[in-house]
């Protein structure tokens, strides 16, 4: 009944009929916005937290501002010292005591120069458990070959394809710090 009385008025001034369209045009645009904006969300959580950042990041306090990529000082001259987090064995049975915790990696980053062959390309370098990272970044998947151990490294397929590095290739990391 209310529901009938609100269209005969809306019907019934011109006016009303304008307004009735331009909120039902804003309604649309708000639904398309919260759309798109979800979909985004979604792909900046599937390509970076389920890829390499992870929901959480744990650093040492430091003057030197860090990123999970290690230090964004510009090298001007001299090298910065990173200070690492102590005590290690603590702070990792901190964190698996925790049940909202799923899974965790322990690493290390920075910029590198990787080598291969006669092409030298700039990358960044996470020193990782292969096994424990894939448990922790489940976006990413093994194209060939396994999980890292000591000693070894996984690269994208994109470096590989620039590189030509493949699986048991020896590839050569120059780090500047």
């Amino acid at each position: 009944m209310l529901l009938k009385l609100a269209l005969r008025n809306i019907f019934s001034r011109k006016s009303s009929l304008v307004i009735a369209a331009f909120i039902a045009l804003c309604v649309m645009m708000f639904v398309f916005t919260n759309a798109v904006f979800d979909s985004t969300e979604k792909g900046a959580k599937n390509t970076f937290c389920r890829s390499f950042t992870g929901d959480v990041f744990i650093r040492p306090v430091s003057e030197t501002p860090l990123s999970l990529f290690g230090d964004e000082t510009p090298v001007i001259g001299s090298l910065s010292r990173i200070d690492t987090l102590h005590p290690f064995d603590k702070i990792v049975s901190l964190i698996e005591g925790k049940k909202e915790v799923v899974s965790f990696t322990p690493q290390v980053s920075c910029s590198v120069l990787m080598e291969y062959g006669k092409t030298r390309r700039p990358c960044c370098l996470f020193g990782v458990d292969g096994n424990s990272y894939l448990k922790t970044m489940p976006a990413l998947k093994i194209m060939n070959g396994k999980p890292s151990e000591a000693g070894e490294c996984m690269i994208s397929s994109k470096i590989a394809e620039e590189t030509g590095a493949s699986v048991g290739s020896t590839v050569q990391f120059t780090i500047a710090d």
